[in-house]
């Protein structure tokens, strides 16, 4: 009799255990059909309208062939910031290629950051990521992330205690900038990222703000009246074979530049005019533009918020470094030794095919 009742238990065991096994595995069932799509996201969240309707008008939905993508939503902000007040004045094939810019072919898993990037991404690396752009060369996003409160390149505290996430230098919206849908994650983003417009020599050059800068480049890599912007030392116009562009490797960077390029303004409180740029020889003209480049592809991101410091960088100028500063008041960067005013990025991380562009006030002397 005892024996039967045992038994008799077991089964009843057995049972309530199937049932709460069954349970489980019907609610994730049930969670994972009822989870939105990670494209519906946006219109879930006031703040992120503007991108919502974005991806409404372009009818990206339709498009999408990948089971898994990770999603980036400017808010309504940084759109605004962008000069974007109506998505629907946008030029529909321009507004399809920042909205394609925004959709990443792969899921990057938020909650695997510190196992899986340790060690890669929080070495100053720039992970690249494949975009819907696939028409346009090289149309890449860079993502970094440092993770919050571990002690970094040789410092003795964190100099990022909240940790970073950003993309192409868009910091992810804290505390709440991740959530994730169906098929992916997504990542609310403090900018609108625009995809390259063409090389760093064609983007200065189409910039009309930047024509004494160009002016000058044109003027500092003549070899008598022909330019050849592929062979020149600042490689403004050289083109990244795809796996240097695509990569995150330090020697992928240097494949690239970074030009802190001075405005129509900055260079005429120099002196630096039409006149002026066109008295000055080549030589000379090369040491004022090769000191605003640098050898390796860094947004704004890449750098340490104060009060670390971050090391100085050789720029192209033989002998002549630069010292960036992330503040409060946004970045600054001046040339090491030099007393004379530092020149303060207006106008951040604008990226092309083979680096990037940061826009700054003050021509570095």
């Amino acid at each position: 009799m005892r024996r039967m009742m045992i038994r008799d238990i077991h089964k009843i065991l057995a049972v309530l255990l199937l049932v709460v096994i069954s349970f489980f595995a019907c609610r994730r069932v049930d969670e994972t059909k009822l989870s939105p799509s990670v494209l519906d996201l946006p219109s879930m969240d006031p703040e992120l309208s503007m991108f919502a309707q974005a991806i409404q008008r372009t009818g990206v939905k339709k498009t999408i062939g990948f089971p898994l993508i990770s999603l980036l939503a400017p808010t309504n902000q940084a759109f605004q910031a962008a000069g974007i007040t109506d998505v629907n004045t946008v030029d529909l094939t321009t507004l399809t290629n920042i909205v394609n810019y925004h959709i990443i072919n792969t899921n990057i898993d938020s909650a695997r950051f510190d196992i899986d990037y340790w060690g890669i991404l929080d070495n100053f690396n720039n992970n690249a990521y494949q975009t819907l752009n696939f028409a346009i060369v090289n149309a890449f996003v860079y993502f970094n992330h440092r993770t919050p409160n571990v002690p970094q390149f040789g410092y003795t505290t964190s100099p990022v205690p909240n940790g970073l996430m950003a993309f192409n230098g868009a910091n992810v919206v804290r505390p709440n900038g991740i959530l994730r849908g169906a098929e992916g994650t997504m990542f609310k983003i403090e900018r609108v990222l625009f995809p390259p417009a063409g090389l760093l020599s064609e983007m200065i050059a189409a910039n009309p703000d930047l024509s004494l800068f160009n002016r000058a480049i044109r003027r500092a890599t003549a070899t008598g009246q022909t330019l050849n912007f592929a062979i020149n030392p600042l490689h403004l116009g050289a083109l990244p074979t795809p796996a240097q562009a695509g990569s995150g490797t330090t020697a992928a960077r240097q494949a690239s530049r970074t030009v802190f390029a001075p405005n129509n303004a900055a260079m005429l409180n120099a002196g630096l005019n039409e006149a002026t740029i066109d008295a000055y020889t080549p030589t000379a003209l090369f040491d004022i533009v090769a000191r605003h480049v640098i050898a390796e592809r860094c947004f704004t991101s890449f750098y340490f918020p104060a009060p670390a410091t971050n090391s100085n960088q050789p720029t192209l100028r033989t002998g002549t470094s630069i010292n960036v500063v992330v503040n409060d008041a946004g970045v600054n960067v001046g040339i090491v030794g030099s007393s004379n005013p530092r020149a303060n990025v207006i106008v951040p991380n604008r990226i092309a095919v083979n680096g990037i562009i940061h826009i700054i006030d003050r021509v570095m002397q």
